[in-house]
């Protein structure tokens, strides 16, 4: 294990199971006997991050092949188990020359790499390609299912990009005037104190038409969370200046860039937030890695806690991207979010009490 430990020091992660045979003192015959349970969790391969041995991984491509999946991806392995029933264990193990114990070890239930939420309903998105909307709708979906509140949550949506969160969120939902949601959010709480309450809005909803609401709604501490998503721009409507574009940002409405003395300075609205006495968690993070996406699964799903310890208003800033807006490539747009947004908007948790 130190070898290992040693190795991913030295040369970083690994990135195919195969590397594992240039540790030092492992050696081809520990590697054979202990493959199937080092998973490479960034692999290229994704039978790396399960149990299935390396011999296995071309019964495991028959396998899939045969049960009638295109590739061997997530959707290759999300329900495998139900289609090998169907077509008959023993039948398959013998049309495909493959022994019995090695189909039933892969087709495990630990061997699923990532299966869809059901809170996530199959409605495709009409989201842009590169939003970052997708992911934290994904990450709220997966925090209600593993907190078993699906029948208790009550999500609350305005105008904009997100008005039409209800198509992919299977949970209670109503719908507010532009800026309004905190207000509404405020009445379902305190009518209905035992569901966890959430509000999902922009910068330009919450920050610009919706900031009286949400200023007035944390200084009463009300028990709601509010996820706020900041791409710096009017998204939906056509790229138009916000609250929070930053100075010489160029939009629809500041085709020479935002001029601090004439459109004002950025609105750092979350630092603000956090200093009223109503609020009890401030965090600011973002989801253009798989290492920011966790870490901001965990924000997302401790401010739902706080919900049940009736602390006040759990407030979750994600910065994000709008590639569309910003009129570049979602590749570019992560590298301008990294480059320009995150001096203005640094991330980490801001208040936690």
């Amino acid at each position: 294990a130190k070898n290992i430990v040693s190795y991913r020091e030295e040369n970083g992660r690994f990135t195919d199971r195969k590397q594992l045979k240039k540790v030092s003192k492992l050696g081809p015959k520990a590697f054979e006997q202990c493959a199937g349970f080092l998973r490479i969790t960034d692999g290229k391969n994704i039978l790396d991050n399960t149990s299935v041995h390396p011999e296995s991984y071309d019964a495991a491509k028959m396998l899939l092949s045969e049960c009638g999946f295109k590739d061997i991806s997530s959707d290759g392995l999300k329900n495998l188990d139900e289609a090998v029933n169907k077509h008959g264990l023993k039948s398959l193990a013998q049309k495909l020359d493959i022994g019995v114990p090695t189909l039933k070890d892969i087709i495990k239930e630990e061997n699923i790499v990532y299966k869809k939420t059901p809170v996530l309903t199959d409605n495709v998105m009409h989201y842009c390609p590169g939003c970052s909307h997708g992911v934290v709708h994904k990450l709220v979906a997966e925090v209600i299912e593993e907190m078993g509140i699906q029948d208790k949550t009550i999500g609350v949506s305005p105008v904009g990009c997100s008005v039409l969160a209800y198509n992919y969120l299977d949970i209670d939902w109503a719908e507010a005037a532009h800026g309004r949601a905190p207000a509404v959010a405020t009445g379902i709480s305190r009518v209905h104190p035992d569901r966890y309450v959430f509000t999902y809005q922009g910068d330009g909803d919450l920050a610009s038409i919706g900031c009286g609401e949400i200023m007035h709604a944390c200084s009463r501490g009300e028990n709601i969370v509010v996820i706020f998503i900041n791409n710096a721009i009017y998204g939906m409507t056509g790229g138009q200046m916000a609250p929070t574009t930053l100075l010489g940002q160029v939009t629809a409405t500041t085709p020479y860039g935002r001029d601090a003395k004439l459109n004002g300075f950025p609105m750092k609205l979350t630092e603000l937030l956090a200093q009223l006495d109503g609020t009890c968690y401030v965090t600011r993070q973002s989801v253009h890695t798989p290492a920011n996406v966790r870490k901001t699964k965990a924000a997302i799903r401790k401010a739902f806690e706080n919900t049940r310890k009736d602390k006040g208003v759990s407030f979750v800033e994600v910065v994000s991207t709008c590639n569309s807006g910003w009129k570049v490539t979602p590749v570019e747009a992560n590298k301008w979010m990294v480059e320009n947004m995150f001096p203005k908007y640094p991330l980490g948790d801001i208040k936690d009490i």
